[in-house]
């Protein structure tokens, strides 16, 4: 993979994960794609590649925006989480509510065989997924939680 800027870093990325069967709908303006999910269940997940900083990123997007009364809560849980992830994590904008689990990474400025691209975009892909089935019934209950405590108060 060469860490060229333009559109052959995005061209590279969207190779190995053809090869590597997934199925993409790739926005080549905005040099974004949406890994599609096996079988058509479930959301897309999120690619980005910014060739300014030669890097390549993934992003789980929570489905729903978090609410107002949740976003203290959900706050807290996302740094509890953060300080446990070593190579992914979350952010949430506490202005708008959005919530996604990031996983990223800085292409060298070498030549790597697709092979070496596949094997690293598969480790991320594979880090989103993790820490999503991990943290999904925490996230969930600590979403549920807030938002009865904030109707109870009202």
């Amino acid at each position: 993979m060469s860490a060229e800027s333009g559109p052959g870093l995005l061209a590279t990325v969207v190779a190995a994960l053809y090869e590597s069967g997934w199925i993409l709908d790739v926005d080549w303006d905005l040099e974004t794609f949406d890994l599609l999910p096996a079988g058509g269940a479930g959301e897309p997940l999120l690619g980005v590649v910014m060739t300014h900083s030669r890097a390549v990123a993934f992003y789980r997007v929570h489905p729903t925006y978090v609410p107002v009364a949740a976003r203290a809560a959900v706050a807290e849980f996302v740094t509890r989480q953060n300080t446990l992830l070593v190579t992914s994590a979350f952010e949430l904008d506490l202005a708008t509510g959005s919530l996604s689990l990031r996983a990223g990474f800085a292409v060298p400025d070498v030549e790597l065989d697709l092979s070496v691209v596949q094997a690293i975009l598969a480790r991320m892909i594979t880090e989103v997924e993790e820490v999503r089935t991990r943290t999904e019934a925490e996230l969930d209950a600590v979403l549920a939680g807030a938002v009865l405590a904030a109707a109870d108060r009202a």
